[in-house]
């Protein structure tokens, strides 16, 4: 027997429009047992058709808004602009990733890479979300991803570019 409180907040969630797959992750991440969260995820659905809760990416079909670019010249940009090129291009693909997923950061949070010591705490939490969003739409690895991108940034932008052009109209 599932707690009813569970299940309303799955229901309360679900109207909010997060998809079963992040409730359900993020109920196992606060220490719920991954059966008993699946099976209050069926009772909140009460038709009986319980939403998918795989790990498949957006269907390219539902994808919109991303833009094809080619990896190499973001990386010949990157490197030539001695990384400015880099802040637009990841403000840029954020924008494009909040288009099509809920979970990708806010822009606005790069402003504060200008500011010494905050910069490593929000560059991280950034990188994070953004692997995040970028998992959800295309399946990439969140921690392969995120890592890159704290210690190679430019491989990890332009395996995240591969990733987005994957899904480009």
């Amino acid at each position: 027997m599932v707690s009813q409180q569970i299940i309303d907040y799955i229901q309360k969630m679900e109207s909010q429009g997060y998809k079963p797959k992040q409730i359900r992750d993020a109920l196992v991440n606060q220490g719920y047992a991954a059966p008993i969260v699946d099976e209050a995820i069926k009772e909140a659905n009460q038709n009986g058709s319980a939403a998918e809760l795989s790990d498949k990416p957006i269907d390219a079909k539902q994808v919109q808004g991303i833009k094809k670019r080619n990896p190499l010249l973001v990386l010949l940009f990157t490197l030539i602009t001695f990384g400015i090129y880099a802040v637009f291009w990841m403000i840029f693909t954020t924008i494009e990733l909040r288009q099509n997923t809920k979970s990708a950061p806010n822009p606005l949070l790069l402003l504060l890479i200008f500011i010494p010591i905050i910069n490593i705490v929000v560059g991280l939490y950034y990188y994070y979300k953004y692997s995040k969003a970028l998992n959800e739409l295309t399946g990439a690895p969140v921690f392969g991803v995120c890592l890159l991108m704290i210690l190679f940034l430019p491989i990890g932008m332009i395996l995240a570019q591969i990733e987005l052009n994957k899904k480009a109209a």
